[in-house]
Formats: C-alpha cells, sequence, structure tokens
C-alpha cells in the first residue's frame, strides 16, 4: 500500500525521458483519466489502485492529470521492451 503520491491537478505532472522503447506501468489512486503525452489513458482497477500501462518511444514523456479531476500518481514502472 502507498502511503504518499504526487498529486496531479491543474498544475501537477511529471516529466521524464526514455533512452529507448520502453513499457510504462502507472500507479495512481482515483478512478479517472490520466494524460501521458497528451492523449488520455484510464487504467484498471488492481488492489484499490489503478493502473495503465502504455509503450513509449524514446524520448521526452509526460504525466498530467485529465479530464476528470485531480488523482495521486504513487509508482511510475519503466521496463524496457526486449
Amino acid at each position: 500500500m502507498f502511503t504518499s503520491g504526487l498529486k496531479l491537478d491543474n498544475g501537477g505532472s511529471l516529466e521524464f525521458t526514455t533512452a529507448s522503447k520502453q513499457t510504462v506501468k502507472i500507479y495512481y489512486s482515483r478512478k479517472a483519466r490520466i494524460k501521458i503525452d497528451g492523449a488520455d489513458v484510464s487504467g484498471t482497477e488492481e488492489n484499490g489502485y489503478y493502473v495503465a500501462t502504455v509503450t513509449l518511444d524514446a524520448g521526452k514523456h509526460s504525466i498530467t492529470k485529465g479530464k476528470d479531476g485531480e488523482s495521486y500518481l504513487h509508482m511510475v514502472e519503466i521496463t524496457p521492451e526486449k
């Protein structure tokens, strides 16, 4: 169980850069959409959290709030594509 997170509201965001194609799994706390690189993404419920999984190419990326309201970002798991 997570005890804290980054609040994704109108000003909250997480920016990161990947060196190669990566699978990114994002854990957040509310059934709300998040945006990854400007595209709305919705997750599925797993153990009380919502999880969205996407594949991202190399480059700069951002995670921000979607249109459904604020959420708390708890963990971002990045795994290189094989």
